[in-house]
């Protein structure tokens, strides 16, 4: 009984004391971190490297012995679970960006070990008025927009292709060239 009334009477202090205590304030950083990881000026151009993503790797190891029944040494065992040697891991998604007078641009990917990875090159207009918008080449982002009269399908990262897009005063234009490594099928009914 005794027990209990003390536990009652430690609980509502400690509840007390929670509701009590004033909000505290979390500090901010001054500042906004920069979004480029890497940026310096060449003439009167900004050159800025942005890198999105993570790269992971590991290094593990085993190694099992075994003393042999009849007491003549040691010898090398494998032990379930446990994988004999050094093993290397990695596993990576990472983007890598870099920027040239924040118009032209560098651009690749890495990732799910080296099956996907992505190049583009590429040019865009800082003002909405200029008549060249954009320029990609490259073997991702490569398509257009959609228009009822042209179905065009995603490119897959073995396509090869450039875009641009043109804007006049009263129109928009955008040029596609894409080579992409289809078959062709064949079906017959009869």
């Amino acid at each position: 009984m005794k027990k209990s009334i003390y536990f009652c009477f430690f609980l509502s202090l400690t509840i007390g004391f929670v509701q009590l205590s004033p909000a505290q304030q979390i500090p901010l950083p001054d500042e906004e971190v920069p979004l480029s990881i890497f940026s310096y000026q060449i003439g009167d151009e900004n050159v800025d490297l942005f890198l999105s993503g993570f790269w992971q790797s590991s290094l593990s190891g085993g190694l099992g012995i075994s003393w042999n029944s009849d007491n003549s040494g040691v010898d090398k065992a494998q032990f379930p679970g446990f994988t004999d040697g050094l093993i290397f891991e990695q596993s990576e998604d990472l983007l890598i960006s870099l920027w040239l007078a924040n118009k032209f641009f560098f651009e690749t990917s890495i990732i799910d070990n080296y099956d996907l990875n992505t190049i583009l090159f590429g040019y865009s207009a800082e003002a909405e008025d200029a008549f060249l918008q954009e320029v990609r080449i490259g073997n991702t982002d490569i398509g257009m927009g959609s228009y009822s009269f042209l179905n065009l399908s995603e490119a897959s990262t073995d396509s090869l292709g450039m875009t641009a897009t043109f804007k006049g005063e009263i129109s928009e234009h955008q040029i596609a060239l894409r080579y992409d490594p289809a078959e062709g099928r064949e079906k017959s009914f009869i």
